[in-house]
Order: structure tokens, then C-alpha cells, then sequence
């Protein structure tokens, strides 16, 4: 059985620590699941120079 987890970004500040996150496990075998809400999405475009569609492109689930 393959270990899922979930990764939750909000519109608090500190979303890198999601989108690192996420990139740490894109090299395991976890399986991910990523919760973001409208206002994580704006502070993923002002606080990085990622775009949303990028971060959620990360996950294997949105």
C-alpha cells in the first residue's frame, strides 16, 4: 500500500514551506495530496516566483 500525505497551503504567510515540502516528496514514494485555498493561491504568486499551476502541478492530487 502506497503512503499517502497531504500538504495544505493556506493564505498565511510561509507557503514556500509547502511548495518545498512538496518538492522533498516528489522524490519518495509517498503519494500527495494538496488542499489549497484561493487565498494560497495569491500568496504563492506574491511571496515566490512560482506560479499556482506549477505548485499544483507538484502534487499527485489537488
Amino acid at each position: 500500500m502506497k503512503r499517502r500525505l497531504v500538504v495544505g497551503i493556506s493564505g498565511a504567510s510561509g507557503v514556500i514551506y509547502g511548495i518545498r515540502m512538496l518538492g522533498l516528496l516528489k522524490e519518495t514514494d509517498f503519494e500527495t495530496h494538496l488542499i489549497i485555498s484561493d487565498s494560497g493561491r495569491r500568496n504563492i504568486e506574491i511571496e515566490t516566483d512560482f506560479k499556482a499551476g506549477d505548485v499544483e502541478a507538484m502534487a499527485d492530487h489537488v
